[in-house]
Order: C-alpha cells, then structure tokens, then sequence
C-alpha cells in the first residue's frame, strides 16, 4: 500500500531505529541521535510520498522506497537541484559529502532498473518476512517492465538477504573519504532467469 502523508512521522521513526547501526548512517552521521534519525527521514520520507513512490505494510512498521526509471530519474534532478542550492547557500554540506553522493551515483546502472532506494522493518519486527514482501513488490514490478532491480547496501549482514531475493554483487568499494565498504547489487535480466 502507498504510504500518505499522515504515515511520515511513524515511518521516520521506524527508518531511524532500523538503521541506527548502519555502517553508512554511522559514518555520515556520526553525532547523530536516533531523534535526530527521525527528522532526517521524516524529510527524506515526504519526499517519498509526494513522489508516490513509498510503500508500506499496513499495520507494521515496514517500508521501502521503490522508484521507477522515471521516479529515479525525476529525483536524481531534484537531488541535483538541492545540492546545489546547497552549496550555493553554504549550508554546512562539505565537499567530502558531495563526493560520496556523486561516487554512490556513478555506480547506477546506465541500463533502466528499478531501484531499492530505502527499506526499513522495525527492530521488534524483523526475521517474519516483511523486508522480503516489500523486496518482492518491486522486483516483480521490475520483472514485469522486463527490467532488472537494483541497490546499495553499506551493510554486509544485509547481503545474504538480499541474495535471497535474487540480487547479486555487481560492485563494491569503500567510499570516498574513509566511508564503509558498499555493495551494488542487481537482480539478473528477466531473459536470464527463463
């Protein structure tokens, strides 16, 4: 189901739980509390539901951010436009931040692929199979474009899982600047797996 605006706030929070822990969370954002979390995603969210692309389970705290070419397309150009601004206006963003987005983005495939752009289970509701329906949503919508799926992952406990769902290591490499390993992972062709 398509979360709505009034789902933001218990989203956010669910998000800043799930990747209190994440190698990459933890490297950019070292100072940071799970409050802070919170409002971070909850911007990062809106975004999402305004572009249609945020979907939930109802009745749990679970989500994923699945964008279509297009949709990734349509924020890639407003993420550009805002990290200009950004720079233009001095707002505390270094060139080292700049540089992890542009590295993260030179490894999308040129190819149109469904990307997994976020994904978050609460903590006390993790291991029943929620991550796996809200991969299984996207990667069969992908299937039926006849596209492949992709992802990022800073999280190496993350990679099993999604290998269960049909991804597999494309790339890797430690981010600019002293960041985490990060994995890119894709799911194979359609024709591929006839």
């Amino acid at each position: 189901m398509a979360a709505q605006v009034g789902d933001v706030a218990g989203l956010a929070d669910v998000f800043a739980r799930a990747f209190v822990d994440d190698p990459m969370v933890a490297w950019r954002r070292p100072y940071s509390t799970v409050e802070d979390s919170r409002i971070h995603y909850g911007g990062v969210l809106d975004e999402y539901v305004a572009l249609g692309v945020l979907w939930r389970i109802p009745g749990v705290g679970a989500a994923a951010a699945w964008l279509s070419p297009a949709d990734s397309r349509r924020l890639r150009e407003a993420r550009v436009a805002k990290r200009r601004t950004a720079a233009m206006a001095d707002d505390g963003s270094t060139a080292a931040d700049r540089a992890v987005w542009v590295w993260l983005d030179s490894h999308l495939p040129d190819p149109p692929v469904w990307f997994l752009d976020l994904l978050a289970v609460a903590p006390e509701a993790q291991g029943a199979g929620l991550g796996g329906v809200l991969v299984g949503h996207g990667t069969a919508r992908a299937r039926a474009m006849g596209l492949t799926a992709f992802l990022e992952t800073s999280s190496e406990r993350n990679l099993a899982f999604y290998e269960s769902h049909g991804f597999h290591v494309v790339d890797h490499g430690y981010a600019p600047g002293g960041g985490p390993m990060v994995w890119f992972m894709q799911t194979r062709t359609p024709k591929a797996l006839r």
